[in-house]
């Protein structure tokens, strides 16, 4: 099946379009490679790139749509990871002509309806293929109606952040984060600031120590991938490091720790408008059985508290230096006196 696959021998005719996808279907219940899944998605994606009329309608609704379905529902791990990697076909190819349009108008029946199911686990496959899609909108529509699409893929992103299900807010927290990471400057800044608002929020969750190490986590590889995000990333770090130094979990604590000596540096990053130095002497004292997030708060400190003592250090340096280069003067004041001299010494003697 995978040598047809790759040497595309599968929907070239659409009178039996349905066959081919039942037999690829039939075969992903048996081969769960990701080479099988890959290339499988190659296929539907020349398939759909080389069709029109009915035939394409036939790919999208009978074929495409129907991985998406399943995707929602579906129990098998192995099935189930195949069907995303058929469709992340599709998803990376999201800049082509067509696959936007494509993906809202065979998507949007399915997915607006899972992201709200009762169902957590369905809640949760939706919201993989939702952030794998993102943005999920039809670019040949007018402003307005863009700006209504993307106003709906936040307000599902916040839903996600807010979730009932612990699985599905971690998820979330994640994929929110790698979002901004991607979609930063095309993102307004009002979407910007809900977002962050909203990870900053499950920094602060009290129901699992795993979604405030995942927010505190995609705060800090925003912060040091994208450095316009420093501004409104400083603002959401003044409002909740006073709790994230103290947190009850020494895996968020080093997070939160690793986060502000790599962001030390940073021009905008002032870490005593977040953390007053005092709170990170007493965080460190608390710290003395755990040496490395001790040091990394001691590195934290070091410049603002021993300012000076970096610049005795350097004088120490430069008297050192200079009281080697006056030995090396007089060595060599040494070799340079006359050997005749020293023998008219010897003769007086």
């Amino acid at each position: 099946m995978l040598k047809r696959i790759k040497a595309g021998e599968l929907f070239n005719d659409e009178a039996i379009i349905d066959d081919h996808h039942q037999e690829i279907r039939n075969a992903l219940t048996i081969d769960h490679s990701a080479e099988f899944a890959i290339a499988a998605g190659n296929a539907y994606f020349r398939a759909w790139s080389a069709s029109s009329g009915v035939a394409r309608l036939r790919l999208e609704h009978d074929c495409i749509q129907d991985y998406v379905r399943c995707a929602m529902v579906i129990k098998n791990e192995n099935l189930l990871v195949s069907i995303r990697l058929i469709l992340d076909a599709f998803h990376k190819n999201k800049p082509k002509a067509g696959i936007d349009e494509m993906l809202y108008r065979i998507y949007e029946p399915v997915l607006w309806r899972s992201l709200n199911a009762s169902n957590p686990q369905v809640r949760l496959h939706a919201a993989v293929i939702f952030f794998a899609s993102f943005p999920l909108h039809d670019p040949s529509t007018d402003l307005n109606t863009l700006d209504q699409q993307q106003e709906r893929n936040i307000c599902a992103i916040e839903t996600l952040l807010q979730d009932s299900c612990v699985g599905v807010r971690i998820m979330a927290a994640n994929a929110s984060g790698e979002l901004l990471r991607v979609f930063w400057d095309s993102l307004t800044v009002e979407h910007k600031r809900r977002l962050l608002t909203q990870l900053g929020e499950l920094c602060l969750d009290g129901s699992s120590a795993n979604i405030r190490w995942t927010a505190v986590r995609a705060l800090s590889l925003l912060g040091q991938q994208i450095s316009s995000s420093h501004i409104a990333l400083r603002d959401v770090l003044c409002s909740v490091g006073g709790v994230l130094i103290g947190d009850s979990s020494v895996r968020v604590r080093r997070a939160f720790a690793q986060m502000l000596l790599k962001l030390r540096d940073t021009p905008l990053f002032r870490i005593e408008k977040i953390i007053p130095l005092h709170a990170i002497v007493a965080a460190m004292c608390a710290e003395r059985f755990d040496r490395e997030i001790s040091l990394e708060y001691a590195q934290l400190l070091y410049p603002s508290f021993l300012p000076e003592g970096n610049k005795i250090s350097q004088e120490g340096d430069n008297q050192m230096q200079k009281d080697e280069d006056g030995s090396s003067d007089e060595s060599d004041n040494t070799q340079a006196i006359d050997p005749s001299t020293l023998a008219v010494r010897q003769d007086n003697k």
